[in-house]
């Protein structure tokens, strides 16, 4: 009578990724990704938080700093920054990216629409966005504008931009190995490690 687990083990084995399939690749890929929002982190703490409005109590701003520090933060940021009119026609352009037809200033529900993957969802997301804008306002990164009681438009500054840059330019140098890393290469590479180094 054949042992049970042995077809388990076997089973279990079979799931096992080939070193073949890319892992090496997509690793420094989500590796690359997990820097990116170290580095945005570390910019934050060194180059935009020190440099607060007068406005703005020490309580208060620690909760901004909490609402910044975010993935989705970095998101809004982002796309306010594009928008923005510090960023050139010729740099969109060149990224492979245009404004379509967008103003320079971004409202929290146009933001909220982008962002939100459910309807359902739109309410919350608006919600912390607009949260976003605040937090962001009062380290001089976006700028607030009044439409009318029920819309505000957010504008990124040329802080924002040169904050942006300056995450581009670290996250650029700490990736930089990872320029002739394609997926092709990697395999490639994975394959040379799997035969010991050989290239037979």
């Amino acid at each position: 009578m054949s042992d049970p687990r042995s077809s388990s083990l076997a089973s279990d084995s079979s799931a096992v990724a080939s070193p073949l399939d890319g892992s090496s690749f997509a690793l420094r890929i989500h590796g690359a990704h997990f820097e990116m929002r170290a580095i945005y982190s570390r910019l934050l703490r060194t180059m935009v938080f020190p440099h607060p409005l007068p406005s703005f109590d020490q309580k208060t701003l620690i909760q901004f700093r909490r609402v910044l520090d975010d993935y989705e933060a970095h998101l809004v940021l982002g796309l306010l920054w594009r928008a923005s009119e510090v960023v050139s026609e010729l740099a969109l352009t060149a990224a492979g990216l245009s404004r379509d037809g967008e103003s320079d200033c971004l409202n929290c529900h146009a933001l909220a629409v982008s962002l939100s993957a459910r309807a359902a969802d739109l309410a919350k997301t608006n919600s912390r966005i607009r949260n976003i804008g605040i937090a962001a306002n009062a380290f001089r990164l976006v700028e607030r504008i009044p439409i009318h009681s029920a819309r505000v438009d957010l504008k990124g500054t040329s802080f924002l931009h040169d904050f942006m840059i300056e995450v581009a330019r670290e996250s650029t140098q700490a990736m930089s190995g990872m320029a002739s890393l394609t997926p092709d290469a990697m395999s490639a590479n994975e394959s040379y490690v799997s035969k010991g180094g050989s290239n037979e």
